[in-house]
């Protein structure tokens, strides 16, 4: 019988939905969203152990147990009679526990913050028959982030976490079973030997969330043909792939990259944090070297590459919205490097290989985005686009877009397969 999930997305839903059906079409695991409310997917599957499926995602917040659903309680006594059960089962042969609630949904149907409160503080009071010393955490009216649920323990046994999920006059309950490991995606992000902010960089959760979009497993070979300081190489080796290609033109750059993938492989091996960390333990099977993107076909063999992932030049770095006429300028200088970039990816993917790559998104002043338009470039035969999200209406035609707040330039991610001629 198929589990049910609540699976908390992250700032970017459509993104985090895309990771997770790339992640569960690599590894031929049937998964099926039955709703969504942004930013809760409920979603049935065969899926791996929570903490190990949180592991290797980067898109998702929180991964919660999903029970069968409730009436919508008409007081605050109904409340705690539905709840205390799932709370409470755990918890009798204890004698402390901390615990929390989080409510998502639609806004008309959630319960007021006054009336969350109370919720909890009738809980607490009833829950002190079973347990000596209680503690709720307090989300002020909003879900509990992921870092109070780490900081606070109620992913595990110290502790609980309750997601209320309302849908309609439906209420789904259940317990968080894995939480996003903040402090470690910080790390790699900001404590790394090599970054350069000022050439941009690309985030590491939104490199994993790349690799993990191709929708394949980690077998064969893996190139960054613009790998800058190694980000995508990181997360390719903590995803257990077993060769790694990183070239970039800048002999800086391949500097960056070695010295980070140093810094990496020390950093977790000892600290066994990652169940593939064993793939760092061979330093041969990374390889980095210099070479502009057009010289990539006399350095690596013909249809030899499994996957590429990559984020080529996006352009020069802006410190305000650009005019029309500036994205103008910028869609002519960039649509040539693109254009040599696709015909290397026809020749060195292998047949059935994938390509996911980023390309700039304007953030004009008046409101307007315009993107680099490369679906109008003149494609190799052998490419064609794939769109991670054809399954769900909702998201059907969007573009996959990584945005920050207060950028200029997004990011517009897009995937490919190299199809036979």
């Amino acid at each position: 019988m198929k589990q049910v999930y609540f699976f908390i997305l992250g700032r970017q839903p459509e993104l985090s939905l895309a990771e997770l059906f790339g992640y569960a079409e690599g590894r031929k695991i049937d998964i099926n969203v039955l709703e969504t409310i942004d930013p809760v997917a409920v979603v049935s599957g065969d899926l791996p152990e929570p903490r190990l499926l949180m592991e290797h995602l980067a898109g998702i917040v929180k991964i919660a147990s999903a029970n069968l659903p409730i009436s919508r309680p008409a007081n605050i006594n109904e409340w705690v009679e539905s709840l205390e059960p799932i709370l409470a089962s755990p918890t009798i042969p204890k004698q402390s526990l901390t615990f929390g609630l989080s409510f998502y949904g639609h806004q008309e149907f959630l319960p007021l913050m006054k009336e969350q409160e109370r919720i909890a503080l009738a809980l607490k009071s009833s829950l002190r028959i079973h347990v000596s010393h209680l503690r709720w955490v307090s989300g002020r009216g909003k879900p509990l982030t992921s870092v109070q649920v780490a900081k606070n323990k109620l992913d595990t046994e110290q502790g609980c976490e309750l997601i209320v999920y309302c849908s309609g006059k439906t209420i789904i309950v259940g317990k968080t079973l894995a939480v996003q490991a903040f402090e470690d995606w910080s790390e790699r992000d900001y404590n790394r030997p090599r970054r350069d902010a000022r050439r941009g960089m690309l985030p590491p959760k939104l490199a994993r969330m790349m690799v993990n979009m191709l929708g394949m497993l980690p077998r064969g070979t893996l190139l960054d043909p613009f790998c800058g300081s190694g980000t995508v190489l990181a997360e390719a080796a903590l995803l257990g792939w077993p060769k790694i290609i990183g070239a970039d033109k800048s002999p800086r750059a391949v500097k960056d990259a070695k010295s980070n993938m140093g810094w990496l492989r020390m950093h977790y091996l000892t600290k066994k944090l990652f169940s593939n960390s064993r793939e760092l333990e061979n330093r041969n099977n990374v390889k980095i070297f210099t070479c502009p993107i057009e010289n990539l076909p006399s350095r690596l063999a013909p249809s030899s590459v499994e996957a590429i992932v990559t984020e080529p030049y996006l352009g020069t770095p802006l410190v305000s919205p650009p005019s029309l006429a500036a994205v103008n300028r910028l869609r002519g200088e960039l649509l040539p490097l693109y254009n040599n970039m696709l015909q290397v990816f026809a020749k060195v993917l292998t047949i059935n290989g994938r390509a996911i790559f980023v390309a700039p998104h304007w953030c004009l002043a008046d409101g307007r985005e315009i993107g680099l338009a490369v679906a109008d470039l003149p494609w190799p035969k052998k490419l064609r686009l794939l769109s991670p999200l054809q399954t769900l209406p909702q998201y059907k035609n969007t573009a996959l877009i990584y945005r920050r707040p207060h950028q200029f330039v997004a990011r517009e991610i897009i995937l490919l397969e190299k199809v036979s001629p």
